[in-house]
């Protein structure tokens, strides 16, 4: 049992790793070659269903085709979504509709040869492994078209409230597994009494898979994919792919028009819109939340002595580590012209001062040891914190309570960090 564990890994890890490695080199070759490698494992996948059983544990058996080659469709389909455009994801998810319905049609004619006298089974195969029923064929095309758009669906839904990719395709995954085991089971076996087992094997020979490839599509994101600019595709407006995609393209646009120019954080319109929410969570949450004003040193000296264009590394210098330090939940903007805001989600005092602390030393450290070295380095900031509800209940007054400590680091001669204590 142990064995066949092992090998449906090693045979998941062989079909995600040429996969992701065709996916990878598509705009060197094209995505042709991964279209005909998918449509390939859709044929591997309709024989192994009917054909092999490996049991996992007593009175358990899956099938290699549900556990390994199902769950790696639906996951290179939400691949190309994270990654591509609309176009390319209709184009994946259609090609494959259209696959299995040219197989079960092609399969369906052959099967019909072992009906009638004068034909040489020579492999001996069982008419089902060539000729499905009608029930199990209408069941089947309509699960694979609705978990393609079912996984757009949701992977939508969460991409506004999970910030975890992996997370992200693993909920997304594991939500279509359960909506294609109970669309297809229902509808090919429903009500016979082999219907719960079935149910019951397939969902989790479907998760299991799904955890896998989730795990290595995230790993693969993280580690080869580089953000590409979208452009949403050219599919109609007709299209359902294509109005599925159009609220991720819209947000992603929407995000870009957020963020400074200069330093590649947010602006300070979107933390006017971002922060009161964020502050709304804390209170229903009950936990605390801290703001901290940054503010570059002798910014203006810098500009008048060494020029715009020096003043304006200056300030990139301090936004890129200030975005080296914030988690995904935290949110980093651009205040004012030498001014940075950090919101720290689930941070108190003690924690927003260590995060401070360690700023003020990264900005002074790394500016004093990047070459070349800069006219005006190393660079100093001046902080102020803030905590809710501590020292305040609403933005304006956290912020107010923030800016009161950002001057009194500033007369102390910058370079300071000043809190509640």
């Amino acid at each position: 049992m142990l064995s066949h564990a092992a090998l449906l890994a090693a045979q998941a890890a062989f079909c995600g790793g040429v996969v992701l490695a065709l996916f990878h080199q598509r705009r060197r070759v094209g995505l042709g070659p991964l279209y005909l490698v998918l449509g390939s494992l859709q044929f591997a996948q309709f024989v192994l269903a009917v054909s092999i059983r490996v049991q996992l544990a007593p009175g358990f058996s899956i099938s290699p085709a549900t556990a390994v080659l199902f769950p790696l469709t639906v996951v290179v389909v939400l691949l190309t979504y994270v990654e591509d455009d609309a176009e390319a994801t209709r184009s994946l998810a259609y090609g494959i509709v259209i696959c299995n319905l040219t197989l079960y049609a092609v399969t369906t004619m052959t099967g019909q040869h072992l009906r009638y006298p004068g034909h040489e089974n020579v492999l001996g195969l069982a008419p089902d492994a060539v000729q499905q029923p009608g029930r199990i064929i209408l069941a089947s095309s309509l699960a694979i078209v609705a978990d393609l758009i079912g996984a757009i669906v949701f992977f939508e839904a969460l991409s506004r409230r999970v910030t975890s990719l992996f997370l992200r395709l693993w909920t997304t995954a594991a939500l279509v597994m359960l909506l294609d085991s109970l669309l297809f089971t229902t509808l090919a076996f429903a009500p016979r009494r082999v219907f719960w087992g079935i149910l019951a094997s397939g969902l989790v020979a479907k998760i299991g898979g799904a955890t896998f490839y989730a795990a290595l599509t995230a790993w693969y994101v993280k580690t080869f994919e580089q953000p590409q600019p979208t452009a949403g595709g050219t599919a109609g407006r007709g299209d359902v792919f294509a109005w599925l995609t159009y609220r991720q393209r819209y947000e992603e646009a929407r995000t870009l028009m957020a963020r400074d120019a200069l330093t590649g954080l947010y602006n300070r319109g979107y933390f006017d819109e971002v922060a009161p929410r964020q502050l709304a969570h804390a209170d229903r949450a009950r936990h605390q939340m801290s703001l901290v004003l940054v503010d570059i040193d002798r910014l203006k000296i810098a500009n008048d002595r060494f020029g715009h264009e020096a003043g304006d590394d200056l300030v990139r210098a301090v936004a890129a580590e200030i975005h080296q330090m914030v988690r995904t939940s935290d949110t980093a903007c651009r205040y004012g012209g030498d001014e940075f805001v950090v919101v720290l989600t689930t941070a108190d005092e003690s924690a927003a001062r260590i995060f401070a602390d360690r700023l003020a030393h990264n900005v002074q450290a790394a500016t004093a040891a990047a070459e070349p070295r800069a006219p005006w380095a190393p660079a100093t900031v001046s902080i102020g914190l803030a905590t809710y509800p501590a020292d305040g209940t609403t933005l304006r007054d956290l912020l107010r309570k923030a800016d009161g400590r950002l001057y009194e680091s500033k007369r102390r001669g910058g370079g300071q960090v000043t809190g509640a204590n």
